[in-house]
């Protein structure tokens, strides 16, 4: 789930993916992003990278596609329930 102030939560699918293992100083499921062309996931022992993702009701995109159509300051990942 993507979650913001600003918008109801939405399901995130992700399509593919690319992981990095590092020393995580920040919470999983904190965003990181340049808003261009980078979109990441801090997870409990690096960071997942997004390529391909699809927001609940729209089309699949790559990660580019999806910045440049959403807005996504202040946001992060939730569990779903």
């Amino acid at each position: 789930m993507l979650e913001s102030e600003n918008r109801p939560a939405q399901f995130l699918k992700i399509y593919k993916s690319g992981f990095q293992i590092q020393k995580v100083t920040e919470i999983p499921g904190t965003i990181v992003s340049d808003y261009k062309n980078l979109l990441s996931i801090y997870a409990e022992n690096g960071l997942i990278h997004l390529l391909e993702v699809q927001l609940e009701g729209k089309k699949r995109l790559n990660v580019e596609e999806f910045l440049r159509g959403t807005e996504i300051r202040g946001s992060h990942i939730a569990k779903s329930n």
